[in-house]
Order: structure tokens, then C-alpha cells, then sequence
């Protein structure tokens, strides 16, 4: 009962956390739009560190996002709802 609970929680954090992130990524990349849909940035600096991490979020938020779902179905499947008395 505490592990299913345990795998239900971590699953559901790391589900959100990987959503936020991703919408987080996105919501940078689109702030960075110009009217013309060129990609601006402060310095080339800021290109290579954006071109260098954002790549790598995106690739942990989906394992977060994959995780998540994992361990909540697996949570389900340990102990299953039960529905009336």
C-alpha cells in the first residue's frame, strides 16, 4: 500500500515536472521569435549555451514525462482501485 502510494506520487510529480519543463522550453524558444520567425538572441553566447542546454531539457523533461507515466501505471497495477464495498 505505501509503495503503490510512494510510485503514484513520484509518477505524478515527475509527469508534471516534465510537462513544465517542456512548456517552459517552448515558451523560450517562442519569446525568442522576431516578427519574421528568426530566432533572436542577446549574444552569440547566449545562441550557444541556448543551442547546448535546451536540447538537453527537452530530452529530460521527456524521460520525466515517459517515467511518470511508468511508474503511475505500474502504481495502478500493484493495487488497482477497488469500486463499491
Amino acid at each position: 500500500m505505501v509503495k503503490t502510494r510512494m510510485l503514484m506520487t513520484i509518477g505524478g510529480v515527475a509527469l508534471v515536472l516534465g510537462i513544465i519543463l517542456n512548456v517552459l522550453m517552448g515558451r523560450r524558444a517562442f519569446m525568442r521569435r522576431n516578427a519574421s520567425g528568426v530566432q533572436e538572441f542577446r549574444s552569440y553566447g547566449h545562441s550557444v549555451a541556448a543551442g547546448c542546454l535546451e536540447p538537453l531539457v527537452r530530452l529530460f523533461a521527456f524521460l520525466c514525462i515517459i517515467g511518470g507515466i511508468f511508474l503511475l501505471a505500474s502504481g495502478l497495477m500493484l493495487d488497482p482501485p477497488t469500486v463499491g464495498p
